[in-house]
């Protein structure tokens, strides 16, 4: 039987059976993988508590006929929100189930591993709505980025010339913008005039740490602006659904 021990997030946590429950949880070197916790439901289980989503978990390992099997688990952190406020708890469980979402099993990124761990433990920080918001936002807009849809934020699409500090035109499914001049030039194309401002925004969020996203000062209407567009983005080049209720 093959053994595996390694640091886990874990994202989703399910009933399976009367007493076992089968959790999802994402990895540094193996990716997302699956687990089922046998008799985690009896109240003598040990390994219960240490299974619960938001957590960063040291989980043992044992490789079944068809799935991971959870032996051993031991919680290394909680990510559960200092304040415990709706808007921080809501975005944790989103970021959870985006990543759940998102994430094809067995593909390891540990690039994608580390923004989420540090994500989450920014998010537990942070008291201002705004700011929950854009660290879900520039968290959605890198994830992206990591798994191959990257916006082109430079340039305009047709023209290939230095985006001017005007108005430009974002073109959803061709990712990226248009300047004024090429917009004008197809009249196909299904467009969103997007404020130089914006787009300043999303090269903060796309390039720089969570950290200095944090530090920009927006009002709520603008963040929710911002995240909407990247939601969009992100759910035509993904074909996933990563609606946010809240909103």
């Amino acid at each position: 039987m093959h053994y595996l021990k390694t640091e886990a997030i874990i994202l989703s946590k399910k009933i399976r059976g009367e007493f076992g429950v089968v959790i999802n949880f994402y990895t540094p070197g193996h990716g997302k993988l699956e687990g089922v916790v046998s008799g985690a439901k009896k109240i003598s289980s040990k390994l219960n508590a240490h299974c619960e989503p938001l957590s960063l978990s040291e989980l043992m390992l044992a490789r079944g006929v068809s799935a991971w099997r959870v032996a051993g688990a031991v919680t290394l952190q909680n990510f559960e929100p200092v304040n415990k406020s709706f808007e921080q708890i809501f975005a944790a469980q989103y970021l959870a189930q985006l990543t759940n979402s998102l994430l094809d099993k067995e593909q390891p990124e540990k690039q994608i591993y580390f923004l989420l761990k540090k994500t989450l433990e920014l998010l537990a920080k942070q008291v201002k709505t705004e700011k929950v918001l854009l660290l879900v936002a520039a968290y959605l807009l890198k994830l992206v980025a990591m798994l191959g849809y990257q916006p082109n934020l430079k340039t305009c699409l047709r023209c290939q010339k230095n985006l001017p500090a005007q108005k430009n035109i974002l073109e959803l499914l061709a990712g990226g913008f248009y300047c004024p001049t090429c917009v004008k030039l197809d009249k196909k194309v299904s467009y969103k005039r997007v404020n130089p401002a914006v787009i300043k925004v999303w090269r903060v969020l796309l390039q720089d740490d969570l950290e200095k996203a944090l530090r920009l000062h927006l009002s709520l209407t603008q963040v929710r602006t911002i995240f909407s567009l990247i939601t969009e983005f992100s759910q035509i080049h993904s074909q996933k659904s990563i609606n946010f209720l809240w909103l």
